[in-house]
């Protein structure tokens, strides 16, 4: 595969997507709102603020259209963040006092400083000198705190405080987590395609197993006009209590966030309720305050989603290579397995399961469905809407599949044919990484993320 390398997997998309609320307010309503939000946002900014636009099928969807790369002057300070943090600033985010490691000189509140990212793993916190290892531009901003206060402030494990607001990035993308609250959530567009393609109904039982930070979860309760029961399922405490602050922001009420083992749903030895609709309440049990599964019958439910963990390998943008953590990687789709035979015993004959990642893995992605298709011969693919990605190989029968997959537009690792001669990122293996180049011929629905989309019926 092509994707450890691949340009394009470096830069972020040029487009944002934010999902409306429509329960709350139209979507052209939410197209004013955010016209007027963003004009307040860039009084502060030097780029040009994103044109906002209606997604040309769905009907639910802004479209936010960034720009770049755009050439910067440098100031003098420099202040280093890691790749977590650089990969949010180059979609948009400003930066917090606990995503600064360090800087190359001291710097007053207030004062205009550059952002780097720290690409080798080498700056420590705290560093106070220039940084020589390969590290990446990302523009500019104002710091919101002292050196001396933000090392305190770190040290005493205090709340963090805004660190540097990001004034004139290389890649002009909108700050949009936390400005848009209960009419909106942003979200990546494969994300939102899924969540239709799953087509929940009012009146429905539905599962959304893996289901924090809830966005796939809240799209599937507003789709339903929160008429349905949406049972969400995490193992992570902290992240299903960001799902029921997404669903509390959101005045979503069909929403039942649960911590448990997914793939301990099933087959526990008491508790288990026969009968299991729209009514039924669940309980969960625990073992030593672990938590070990809910008690819910086979073929319970209408729909499940099962957007599983994986390897990641499709975000954008994508700063550490596919080989460098094999034995990790390779731990993802016995895990995705499992899953997917509890997610299996679950529905519901005559059900709908989609299967989704966002990783380029075909052992995660393809690998799955083949091996679903044969161990569950109650199952087959069906038809997906809509259909935005590309088909898989009609070769293995997976032509239903839909895929978001970016490094087919990344000539300098990828020829298709010598159509597009467009690097995305040069020299990558120079001491620093500061030229940027994007191919031109990019849609909404084709600069994404990478992810891959499986939808299956399970026969009667």
């Amino acid at each position: 595969m092509s994707m450890n390398n691949s340009c394009i997997m470096r830069i972020p998309p040029l487009y944002s997507t934010v999902r409306v609320n429509t329960m709350k307010i139209g979507i052209h309503q939410a197209k004013e709102r955010m016209e007027i939000l963003l004009s307040e946002q860039y009084k502060a900014k030097e780029n040009k603020k994103p044109e906002v636009s209606l997604h040309w099928c769905l009907k639910d969807v802004l479209v936010l259209t960034g720009s770049g790369p755009h050439e910067k002057e440098p100031f003098p300070t420099e202040i280093y963040v890691d790749k977590k943090c650089g990969k949010s600033v180059l979609r948009g985010a400003d930066i917090y006092s606990v995503g600064i490691l360090g800087s190359n000189r001291w710097f007053a509140e207030g004062s205009n400083v550059s952002v780097y990212m720290d690409l080798e793993g080498k700056c420590r916190l705290g560093w106070k000198r220039p940084y020589d290892k390969r590290k990446l531009f990302l523009g500019n901003g104002v710091i919101a705190i002292s050196r001396d206060s933000l090392f305190k402030t770190k040290l005493m494990k205090k709340q963090p405080e805004m660190g540097v607001l990001m004034t004139a990035g290389v890649w002009n993308h909108p700050k949009l987590y936390g400005i848009v609250e209960d009419w909106g959530f942003p979200q990546n567009l494969p994300s939102i395609i899924c969540t239709h393609v799953l087509n929940p109904q009012p009146g429905e039982v539905i599962l959304d197993l893996c289901a924090a930070p809830g966005g796939k979860t809240t799209h599937i309760a507003t789709l339903t006009k929160d008429q349905a029961r949406v049972v969400a399922v995490d193992d992570c405490s902290k992240r299903l209590q960001e799902l029921k602050e997404n669903a509390k922001k959101l005045n979503l009420k069909s929403i039942e966030p649960n911590l448990a083992d997914a793939v301990k749903l099933v087959g526990m030895r008491k508790g288990i309720i026969k009968s299991f609709n729209i009514e039924n309440k669940l309980e969960i049990t625990f073992s030593d305050k672990v938590p070990v599964g809910l008690n819910v019958p086979e073929n319970g439910f209408d729909r499940i989603l099962l957007d599983a963990p994986c390897s990641g390998y499709g975000q954008r943008p994508l700063f550490y290579n596919f080989h460098e953590n094999p034995k990790c990687n390779n731990a993802y789709p016995p895990l995705q397995r499992r899953l997917f035979r509890t997610a299996v015993r679950l529905l519901k004959p005559g059900g709908t399961l989609v299967y989704s990642t966002c990783t380029l893995n075909k052992d995660e992605n393809e690998g799955i469905v083949l091996w679903a298709l044969e161990e569950f011969p109650e199952l087959h693919l069906t038809e997906q809407d809509p259909h935005m990605g590309k088909r898989g190989d009609a070769a293995y029968g997976l032509e239903m599949v839909q895929k978001f997959d970016p490094t087919d537009f990344c000539t300098r690792h990828v020829n298709n044919g010598g159509s597009l001669k467009i690097n995305c990122l040069n020299d990558l293996n120079a001491e620093t990484v500061d030229h940027w180049d994007r191919p031109s011929a990019l849609s909404v629905d084709s600069d994404t993320i990478g992810f891959f989309i499986a939808k299956f019926f399970k026969r009667g």
